[in-house]
């Protein structure tokens, strides 16, 4: 089974049928493009907890 640090990031952020929506707007495509480059942080780091508190 695939762990949830094995996701990519973006199935944090988007559900399936927001996914699809995009693939339907044609935005998906880079969306695919950035998980394929790693995605984006899915931790706080203490600069970021800084930042928000």
């Amino acid at each position: 089974m695939t762990e949830k640090q094995d996701l990519p990031s973006s199935d944090i952020a988007f559900t399936p049928s927001v996914k699809a929506e995009q693939k339907r707007k044609g935005s998906r495509v880079e969306f695919l493009e950035q998980e394929a480059e790693g995605g984006w942080a899915t931790t706080i780091t203490p600069s970021l907890a800084e930042f928000i508190s």
